[in-house]
């Protein structure tokens, strides 16, 4: 089975037995699982503070990869990379700045079939501490080491921040976020590079009507597609749920799915994935009137893009 095709599986299983346990009774959950909710271990590290993100993955082996970020001797951010094992200790960590006397913030982290660790945060690399935040994009080795590093910046001078990273079955590695674009508004900022160098092969910047438009995740899809979607504005009090895809190999913009909100309020995906015939689907929050949220749930047709 495809490598794609068992992530897409894995979720798949993780949502039959999610939509199981909301249907049974929970004093039964309780009493005939209640082994599951002991804790066997608990393991703590760093000294995280002012940006709660963080993100983990495991690796083949079953070891827990987590990248955050601790508090260097200058009182700053540093990036934060651990792997732990499978009974809480920590086999190892790592920690990676641009400047010691600016923060750098660990967001999202991806691992290839070989077990390398790819990681995405944010920094300021100014000496001066007076420069702007940039993506910033590591490659790690299953031992810890640092094999390259990369930062991209947005079209302008303004604060970057990535929100997600993916790495393709050739190792290209792909990473969207928000940078401040030539009409000096927030765009998807998405960027492939090489996964062997850390080179950029491409970037595209999503802008729609000249308004802000902020991603909140990115995938690949089976069709090699690489797919982000997050919120976009139709206007200052607008905004929609705003899906694109983009050519692998080129970074040439696809398709754009954007789900109507009826002009009203915000509406913002929180999660999605994409199947193996390359369909989306995706949930979030939709405003149905001044007061009032649903959760929205949505299939992209994968063919042509187009809401089912």
């Amino acid at each position: 089975m495809p490598y794609q095709n068992k992530k897409y599986m894995k979720h798949l299983s993780k949502l039959i037995i999610t939509v199981a346990l909301l249907q049974t009774p929970l004093h039964l959950i309780a009493q005939t699982n209640q082994f599951l909710l002991n804790k066997e271990w608990s393991t703590q590290f760093g000294f995280p503070f002012s940006f709660n993100r963080a993100s983990s993955e495991l690796d083949i082996n079953d070891n827990l990869i987590t990248v955050s970020h601790s508090k260097n001797s200058n009182d700053k951010a540093v990036l934060l990379l651990a792997k732990i094992d499978s009974g809480g200790q920590i086999i190892w960590d790592e920690t990676f700045s641009l400047n010691i006397d600016n923060h750098t913030y660990g967001i999202d982290l991806a691992l290839d079939v070989t077990g390398n660790i790819y990681i995405t945060g944010t920094g300021n690399s100014s000496p001066s501490g007076q420069g702007n935040l940039a993506f910033i994009i590591l490659k790690y080795d299953p031992d810890g080491n640092l094999l390259w590093q990369t930062t991209v910046e947005g079209a302008v001078n303004g604060d970057d921040i990535p929100v997600g990273i993916a790495v393709a079955s050739d190792n290209r590695v792909y990473v969207t976020g928000v940078a401040r674009g030539t009409s000096n508004t927030l765009d998807y900022l998405t960027v492939c590079l090489s996964g062997q160098n850390g080179n950029i092969v491409w970037t595209n910047a999503y802008n729609y009507n000249n308004l802000d438009d902020v991603p909140t995740g990115i995938k690949i899809g089976f069709g090699g597609q690489v797919v982000v979607t997050g919120g976009s504005g139709t206007s200052i009090t607008n905004w929609e749920i705003a899906t694109v895809s983009y050519d692998a190999l080129t970074g040439l913009q696809q398709f754009e799915n954007r789900l109507s909100n009826n002009g009203f309020g915000i509406s913002i995906p929180s999660a999605f994935e994409t199947a193996p015939n390359g369909d989306v689907f995706l949930t979030g929050s939709s405003v149905t009137s001044s007061t009032a949220f649903n959760i929205r749930t949505v299939k992209i047709n994968g063919t042509n893009f187009i809401t089912s």
